[in-house]
């Protein structure tokens, strides 16, 4: 017996060797389930679609009778036909219709394994040698052909090449289908080589005959973001196995990152928002910039047909839009988003004083503010502002007869669905007083990505749809406080390539809106790199009867990987993603370096930090930043 490891000292043998043999599955192939009666789930899951009345406890019946004939008949393998007949006494024209539906299932839930086609390939362009398929399974040779020609590995094998042990009668872990196939062709077990996964049926058994084996190991982890999933679940699992197939054939570390940990995600959003809107067939359908341009793009890869837009909208542009019709200044603040630390230019641009104004008071930063209240602490500012009302609501009012010809309402509208990354849901409220003014029947209801306890505080549940979290306990749904460890983070990666929309104008065009400068763009390669790998995996789980069949897009599944990196960074993922940089005034990193003294710009950094678990483990070191995030939010 010679069994060798390494794949360098596996290339050394082959060289001396005549002919090359391989087993199927775990070696050639890999399945996209963690397990083999994972398989048997699928078909459980296609049956009731079907409504097929042997769909209650197929996987179970299928796993038993499996079992029932290998204990009978341990060294003989059994055929597809022989389970069917154990499970249900008979084999008709109606088991024929399930055992047509695994054969389906069994060659999709099939993709190579790429390390050891790629050694196919080599050992093909290095010789000319007799290569075969030798396996123990039930499926037939003609679903063992359809597996290698779905992916692109039967052009390697004659059909006489592959032996199959259902169709010969004799199993590799007997030592008989060597045997035979050595008796039938005359081979020289000296000059060949076996390259396998199963220690008794691939090494030790062709071992003892005389052939050289090649151990091929099964549980090789390819991912770069793997994580041991918190539950024994067979989705994470599945979801895991689809990655670690296809990875390889995925370049660089931000295509990797968008693939494993953002891919899941955002298939996870569009596949749940088709299903919430399949009966929504008459609205508008708008995907709100900038986040939802992204959104869109993995929404049509999944297209059900519905057409949707692209709708150039910003919490300032919105709101702005919603001024006049309040006839108080303080009403007007609190509508106001605002960062942690602002100045008066800020606030003077948000309400729109910086159109042909010359201001009595002063427009320098010196005092700075970090919230609404803090503004009202200053009389005279307020003062100054509330002189200044009538302009406010002029710019309002021109906003506002601008944006509804952008927006276009008809009277055949009956709803506006928006789509929008989400959170609190304050746009979809400034829209909602926009559109109502001119048509109070349409209804507008708005579905995220995650909509936000706040969110349900402020403006409750009614038309607010939110798919990782929706403001309320759901046991598939995540803790948003997870998600708003890496707040910052998580809205960069779904970036446009445009900046904020700061209002909208009259151009030759008809109206248009204005954008900002967009602040990523030193960095937006990067940021796009990113959604190419995301959209890869989208693409990828689109044509897989893993995701159609078995996964059943838990949000907590989906987001696991992202969560772990968020919530739980390495220094390699601090490094990689907490240096995108950001044009904020001045250009700055999403994970800035600053020391714990003085403490006051030690709290500044952190309240200005997109990724506040990151600037936390960054500043300390080894100590555990979501854990301190979380204390800190309790506080």
């Amino acid at each position: 017996m010679n069994v060798v490891l390494s794949m360098k000292s596996a290339k050394q043998i082959v060289d001396e060797c005549d002919m090359i043999s391989f087993d199927l599955f775990d070696t050639l192939i890999k399945r996209d389930v963690k397990r083999e009666e994972d398989v048997f789930g699928i078909i459980e899951n296609v049956l009731k679609t079907m409504n097929r009345p042997e769909a209650n406890g197929f996987k179970n019946e299928r796993i038993a009778a499996m079992n029932n004939i290998y204990s009978k008949h341990y060294n003989r393998e059994m055929k597809l036909e022989d389970i069917y007949a154990e499970m249900y006494g008979f084999v008709d024209d109606s088991i024929y219709e399930i055992i047509n539906i695994e054969e389906h299932v069994q060659t999709e839930v099939c993709t190579k394994n790429i390390p050891v086609v790629k050694f196919l390939d080599w050992c093909v362009e290095n010789g000319n040698k007799r290569i075969l398929i030798i396996t123990d399974t039930y499926l037939p040779k003609n679903v063992i052909i359809q597996i290698l020609d779905k992916n692109g590995l039967k052009k390697y094998f004659d059909d006489d090449g592959i032996y199959v042990s259902s169709e010969e009668g004799v199993t590799k872990k007997s030592g008989k289908l060597f045997h035979k196939i050595i008796e039938k062709d005359r081979y020289n077990v000296a000059k060949w080589v076996h390259f396998g996964d199963a220690i008794r049926s691939d090494i030790i058994i062709p071992g003892k005959i005389g052939l050289k084996t090649v151990h091929v190991n099964r549980n090789i982890n390819n991912c770069v973001f793997s994580i041991k999933s918190e539950r024994d679940d067979y989705e994470a699992q599945a979801l895991e196995c689809f990655q670690n197939n296809r990875i390889l054939e995925i370049d660089g570390y931000y295509h990797k990152f968008g693939y494993e940990c953002m891919g899941p995600i955002v298939w996870g959003f569009s596949s749940w928002l088709n299903k919430q809107l399949k009966e929504k067939s008459s609205c508008r359908f708008l995907f709100l910039s900038r986040e939802g341009q992204f959104l869109k793009r993995i929404y049509e890869l999944l297209d059900d047909g519905r057409n949707s837009e692209y709708f150039y909208a910003s919490r300032q542009a919105i709101t702005a839009a919603t001024f006049w019709m309040h006839n108080d200044i303080i009403e007007i603040l609190h509508l106001l988003r605002l960062p942690h630390r602002f100045g008066r230019s800020l606030l003077y641009e948000l309400l729109g004083l910086h159109v042909n104004q010359k201001y009595e008071a002063a427009t320098d930063d010196s005092n700075t503010y970090t919230s609404i209240d803090d503004v009202l602490r200053d009389e005279d500012l307020v003062r100054y502002l509330s002189g200044k009302l009538d302009a406010i609501k002029l710019y309002s009012k021109n906003q506002y007869d601008l944006l509804c010809q952008y927006l276009g309402i008809t009277k055949t509208i009956q709803e506006i669905v928006l789509v929008d990354i989400g959170w609190r849901g304050s746009m979809q409220k400034a829209l909602e007083e926009v559109i109502h003014s001119i048509n109070s029947t349409i209804v507008v209801s708005g579905y995220y990505v995650g909509f936000s306890k706040a969110g349900l505080k402020a403006y409750g549940m009614e038309g607010r749809h939110g798919y990782l979290f929706n403001g309320y306990i759901d046991s598939d749904k995540i803790d948003e406080e997870r998600l708003f460890g890496f707040g910052g983070l998580f809205e960069i990666l779904f970036m446009a390539d445009h900046g904020s929309v700061q209002k909208y104008a009259n151009t030759e065009y008809g109206v248009e809106p204005i954008c900002h400068t967009c602040e990523y763009a030193t960095d937006y390669q990067k940021i796009r790199e990113i959604q190419e790998g995301a959209a890869k995996f989208v693409i990828d789980a689109k044509s897989s009867v893993v995701f159609s069949d078995f996964i059943k897009n838990r949000p907590y599944i989906m987001f696991e990987k992202m969560g772990k990196v968020g919530c739980y960074p390495s220094r390699r993922e601090i490094h990689n993603l907490g240096k995108i940089k950001i044009l904020d005034g001045s250009e700055r990193s999403l994970v800035e370096e600053i020391k714990l003294f003085p403490i006051k710009r030690f709290l500044n950094g952190l309240m200005n930090s997109g990724w506040k678990v990151a600037f936390i483990k960054k500043t300390w070191q080894i100590l555990p930043g979501f854990r301190l995030y979380k204390i800190g939010k309790n506080k």
